[in-house]
């Protein structure tokens, strides 16, 4: 009876540390499978307050649209890279989004005809200043068609010091995932140059919320 006693014990001693294998295993199993880049890991849906409110975050439910009460919110789509189009930049030389890599950089689509995007212009060139000396960039994407191109650079040389850059007419904005259909779009990239979070219509850009958000995505590694 001792000797099937101590059988019983050896096995149950084996079996609790087959588990205790089995669940190390598993834990080291997901810490592997797991997300590793700061876009997968950090969710800045926290930053959704006041005029950051329908901040669309890549990957997550969108936020209810106070204005559209009856329609559910939708998710976005997972968090992709910038298009790799090439715009005209200040010194109407060809340059790439993926240029910006190394920096949490903020795109604004913006257009002479849209009343918002000039309303909401005071806040980026403060957000640009504010940010002068940190890993940080601010492009300013105008999307008029040539004929009004001296227009929009009369309009961005009154807000130093933001640059001018385009793209002539719709085409950035379509090449977006999603694309943008609304001006002003901001989207915000990460220094992997990759999309953490986009929003449509005007915002006050310098103020604590935005610069919150600018702020957690510097202090990522």
């Amino acid at each position: 009876m001792q000797n099937v006693r101590n059988l019983r014990l050896s096995a149950g001693g084996l079996a609790r540390g087959c588990v205790a294998a089995m669940s190390a295993a598993a834990l080291l199993y997901v810490i592997g499978c797991a997300p590793s880049t700061p876009a997968a890991q950090t969710s800045l849906t926290r930053f959704r307050v006041g005029d950051m409110g329908q901040l669309r975050v890549p990957g997550q439910l969108d936020a209810p649209n106070p204005k559209m009460p009856g329609v559910a919110p939708v998710a976005m789509p997972a968090a992709s890279p910038a298009p790799d189009m090439a715009i005209t930049g200040p010194d109407g030389n060809p340059l790439k989004l993926a240029d910006f890599k190394g920096k949490v950089t903020v795109v604004n689509l913006w257009a002479t005809w849209c009343a918002p995007c000039k309303e909401e212009m005071p806040t980026l060139a403060a957000l640009q200043t504010t940010y002068a000396d940190k890993p940080f960039a601010l492009l300013a994407v105008n999307s008029d068609v040539a004929e009004d191109v001296d227009k929009a650079k009369a309009q961005i040389a009154a807000s130093a010091p933001l640059k001018f850059y385009h793209v002539n007419g719709l085409d950035l904005a379509f090449a977006f995932k999603p694309a943008s259909s609304d001006f002003p779009t901001t989207l915000i990239y990460d220094k992997a140059g990759v999309e953490r979070a986009r929003l449509s219509g005007p915002a006050d850009w310098n103020g604590k919320n935005a610069r919150a958000l600018i702020d957690a995505l510097l202090a990522e590694g």
